[in-house]
């Protein structure tokens, strides 16, 4: 018995969530860094430095700002980025709290494709440069997908 041939969305065509250039290179070296269920205390925190050129495929950032019930406002602005040393953002989330016992989340996942990266260039993940918000609790989690061929 013989099978039937695919038709064209059942073949393979190189492309995965991380890119067609992934797929091509069959994920050879492929690494992640990671930050998880960090505050802002000690923030921008290095998650990696490359030691030669390499590739971003994807990052995702997680973020949670909640308000205490002492929170009196003003409306009060906190985000957490991945950016690179170089000055590239990769992922953000921006979030906002006006009023006591408040939560409000928000996650960005975003593939790269492959973007270049120079040795010696830096991933960094910065919960609200650092500051904390009074009467507010932070947290986020975020990761990088990378190769350095």
């Amino acid at each position: 018995m013989s099978s039937l041939p695919q038709r064209p969305d059942q073949r393979f065509t190189g492309n995965t969530p991380l890119g067609p250039s992934a797929a091509a290179s069959g994920l050879l070296g492929i690494k992640s860094a990671k930050e998880l269920n960090v505050n802002p205390s000690g923030s921008p925190y290095t998650m990696f430095t490359f030691p030669a050129a390499g590739r971003l495929w994807n990052a995702s950032v997680s973020y949670t700002l909640a308000s205490g019930p002492s929170f009196a406002g003003p409306t009060q602005n906190g985000y957490c980025q991945i950016i690179t040393g170089s000055g590239v953002t990769l992922a953000v989330v921006e979030l906002v709290v006006t009023d006591p016992n408040q939560i409000d989340s928000g996650q960005s996942d975003q593939p790269l494709g492959g973007i270049s990266v120079l040795k010696g260039d830096t991933l960094l993940f910065d919960l609200n440069n650092g500051v904390s918000i009074a009467n507010t609790t932070q947290r986020a989690s975020g990761f990088v997908i990378y190769s350095v061929p």
